[in-house]
């Protein structure tokens, strides 16, 4: 039983949501008053794939996150619950401070740049100032918490409804020419 036109619009559907998943993901919000982006190395979009998934009675499409990414992904996805402000999700950070050395790699990348947290003037990125910030933010994000981007699931959705009457339309075409068949 070949299902060759549905599975050409399951694939459109995967193509659709991957993309869109990446456009989401790159948007900048504003939460709590401040611009944010979700996108630091790009892992994270380039990770995004996707599976056409042929089982006995139906399919799937399954959306996921490959590569170095996927250690974070559902983090990003989902957010985290900080030890002050909980912001709905199932992950919550325990002690006092996110992990340092990821936040540090972070600050340490050249799009990074430090400010004087009083004057909000540019300030050189030497050692001392590099660990002040890696500390001021770690705590940070440890006592707000990460707010989710539901990027994979707003990107499927939005792809499944472009896609959706053309979806019908061709498991139609597949199930009329499996039933004519001899």
């Amino acid at each position: 039983m070949i299902f060759t036109q549905t599975n050409k619009v399951l694939n459109e559907w995967g193509k659709l949501g991957v993309e869109r998943s990446q456009f989401e993901l790159k948007i900048t919000r504003t939460i709590r008053g401040r611009k944010v982006s979700r996108v630091a190395s790009g892992d994270l979009v380039k990770g995004i794939y996707y599976n056409v998934l042929k089982r006995k009675r139906d399919f799937a499409v399954k959306f996921g996150v490959k590569g170095p990414a996927s250690r974070y992904a559902s983090f990003i996805h989902d957010g985290v619950n900080g030890t002050k402000i909980k912001v709905g999700s199932p992950y919550s950070f325990k002690g006092k401070f996110a992990n340092m050395t990821a936040i540090r790699k972070w600050i340490e990348r050249p799009a990074f740049r430090l400010r004087n947290p009083k004057t909000g003037a540019f300030i050189e990125k030497n050692e001392k100032n590099i660990k002040q910030a890696t500390y001021l933010i770690s705590r940070s994000i440890a006592k707000k918490g990460i707010v989710g981007v539901p990027y994979i699931d707003a990107g499927s959705e939005w792809a499944f409804n472009k896609i959706q009457r053309r979806l019908e339309d061709a498991w139609e075409k597949d199930s009329v020419q499996f039933l004519t068949e001899d």
